[in-house]
């Protein structure tokens, strides 16, 4: 059970692309909604991330998240 954001970046995460949405991604953590958006880098953090209602930059993907390739429009 993933009980905080510290155990969830610990989390091995299979990250699934929002459809209409660009480089937003969706995954559910122990019954936690979470959004990945990711940003404007090197001018903003690499990601921002949504764990049900607490907002966390990152500036790496954990070892364990998977995302998508993007593949373009």
């Amino acid at each position: 059970m993933v009980a905080g954001i510290d155990e969830m970046l610990a989390s091995p995460v299979d990250w699934q692309p929002i459809p209409d949405r660009a480089y937003h991604f969706a995954a559910t953590v122990s019954d936690i909604a979470c959004v990945l958006r990711l940003n404007d880098f090197p001018d903003e953090n690499m990601a921002s991330l949504l764990f049900g209602e607490v907002q966390h930059e990152l500036d790496d993907f954990p070892a364990g998240w998977r995302l998508p390739r993007h593949r373009g429009d």
